[in-house]
């Protein structure tokens, strides 16, 4: 809460809690973003007294943005105020005073301090000539919206493309587009939206506000649009996967979706469970396909594209992915063999975003990593149920409603079946080999309630 800001500001945190609670980020219109565009001006309250500064100064460098506030009466009394992350939807979280050199951060911020001490020293120029007299309400500059692409597919469809399906593209006026597209160009996406070309960009003053906000869900439009558009661009090879996986599933066959990672929250003990749970499923009926996702290269990258936060090129995470799917793969035939099975596997791990978006709709029922690799079912199909595991500081118990974006919610795995390998929200854990057993019986039953 911005009411925890120490000493003197403690006021000025009540007033910056209460300007926040008027906006509403899941929808643009109501957002601090959608209502300063509708105004042509921010209106944030002054860190010193009671009142309502308002500007039209914004500067950016990069994806560091952030507003000049100037007290008219005390003209000591100046102020940046910064917007934060895309994937926390820009929410402005971080006020730098500039006579009095100090931050005062808004607790709920998700990027640390460094990044907006960064942020002021990359528009130290900026400030400068704007300090020199500028007019923070000059009606001559002109106001434009900015995305921010991101490389994970998931923000970008979370924070702006729902934003992008919600507004009414024809009044926004001019949109900058900077960054990744994660699922192709976006005006083909979105041919309604005044794009603006760089090179007008690069000319005349601008107010310039973030496209961002962050809904309960994503509407049913946008995801049959995505989906419509990986159908279109499906490769030679993703075509043979998916008359697989029609051909099995026309033979009365049934397909559980579930996922491999080399990097970050990584549990291990994975190979291990499945193999067990097949073994308990062969018992019981047929097996299911196994439909094997993981890392999925977003559109205009390739295996040399660095992906973050692991700061590692896309192939290198790739290729361990493929490790990982071989070692699954031989701990399946081990466990199974003695009852004369073999596991069918389909991978579109590693495969372009679209193309595993579209294979993935074929499941009909998943477990998964919680996380993006779950997001490409649970945020676009409608009635797949699902299971997601993580390490304890993830886990919330029960159903999963982020991870049901689309409509409905997984469940995540038991807590108790888990243990931490390392502290933090990436940290890696496992499957207690001890519970191994109770393990299976549970994930069994889970299947047994959803009728396979």
């Amino acid at each position: 809460m911005t009411t925890d800001l120490p000493g003197r500001w403690a006021g000025f945190g009540r007033r910056w809690q209460a300007w926040r609670q008027q906006h509403d980020r899941r929808r643009w219109a109501s957002s601090w973003q959608g209502q300063a565009f509708q105004q042509g001006l921010l209106s944030f309250p002054s860190p010193w007294d009671d009142q309502l500064l308002k500007t039209r100064l914004s500067l950016r460098v990069g994806n560091h943005l952030a507003y000049l506030l100037r007290d008219g009466e005390e003209r000591d009394r100046r102020a940046l105020v910064f917007a934060g992350l895309v994937s926390n939807g820009h929410e402005l979280e971080a006020v730098y005073l500039l006579k009095e050199k100090e931050w005062l951060h808004a607790p709920v911020s998700v990027a640390p301090a460094s990044w907006y001490a960064l942020g002021l020293e990359r528009l130290a120029a900026q400030l400068e000539q704007a300090e020199a007299g500028a007019d923070l309400m000059a009606p001559q500059r002109r106001q434009r919206l900015w995305l921010e692409g991101h490389p994970n597919f998931a923000h970008q469809l979370l924070n702006t493309l729902t934003c992008l399906d919600r507004v009414d593209a024809a009044a926004l006026g001019p949109v900058l587009q900077e960054g990744p597209e994660a699922f192709g160009p976006l005006r083909e996406l979105f041919p309604a939206v005044q794009w603006q070309e760089m090179a007008e960009a690069q000319t005349g003053a601008w107010f310039e506000l973030p496209l961002s906000q962050r809904p309960e869900r994503i509407s049913r439009r946008l995801r049959r649009q995505l989906r419509c558009r990986a159908a279109m661009v499906l490769s030679r090879e993703a075509l043979e996967l998916e008359r697989r996986l029609l051909t099995w599933k026309a033979s009365g066959g049934w397909v559980l979706a579930v996922s491999v990672k080399a990097r970050g929250a990584v549990a291990e003990g994975l190979n291990e469970l499945l193999a067990a749970w097949l073994a308990a499923l062969a018992r019981q009926g047929p097996l299911p396909l196994l439909l094997i996702d993981g890392f999925s290269l977003p559109s205009g990258a390739s295996s040399a594209t660095v992906v973050a936060p692991y700061l590692c090129p896309m192939g290198e995470v790739i290729s361990a992915e493929a490790e990982q799917i071989r070692q699954l793969e031989a701990a399946l035939e081990s466990v199974l063999k003695a009852a004369a099975l073999k596991p069918k596997l389909i991978v579109c791990a590693g495969r372009p975003l679209l193309e595993a978006l579209h294979l993935l709709q074929y499941a009909d029922a998943y477990f998964m990593h919680q996380g993006t690799v779950q997001h490409k079912i649970g945020w676009f199909q409608e009635s797949i149920p699902g299971i997601v595991h993580s390490n304890s500081q993830r886990n919330c118990g029960g159903s999963h409603p982020w991870g049901g974006m689309g409509e409905t919610a997984p469940l995540w795995f038991p807590a108790e079946g888990c243990e931490d390998l390392e502290d933090g929200p990436r940290g890696r854990y496992r499957f207690q080999p001890e519970r191994l057993e109770a393990n299976v019986s549970w994930l069994c039953a889970q299947l047994r309630d959803l009728g396979f």
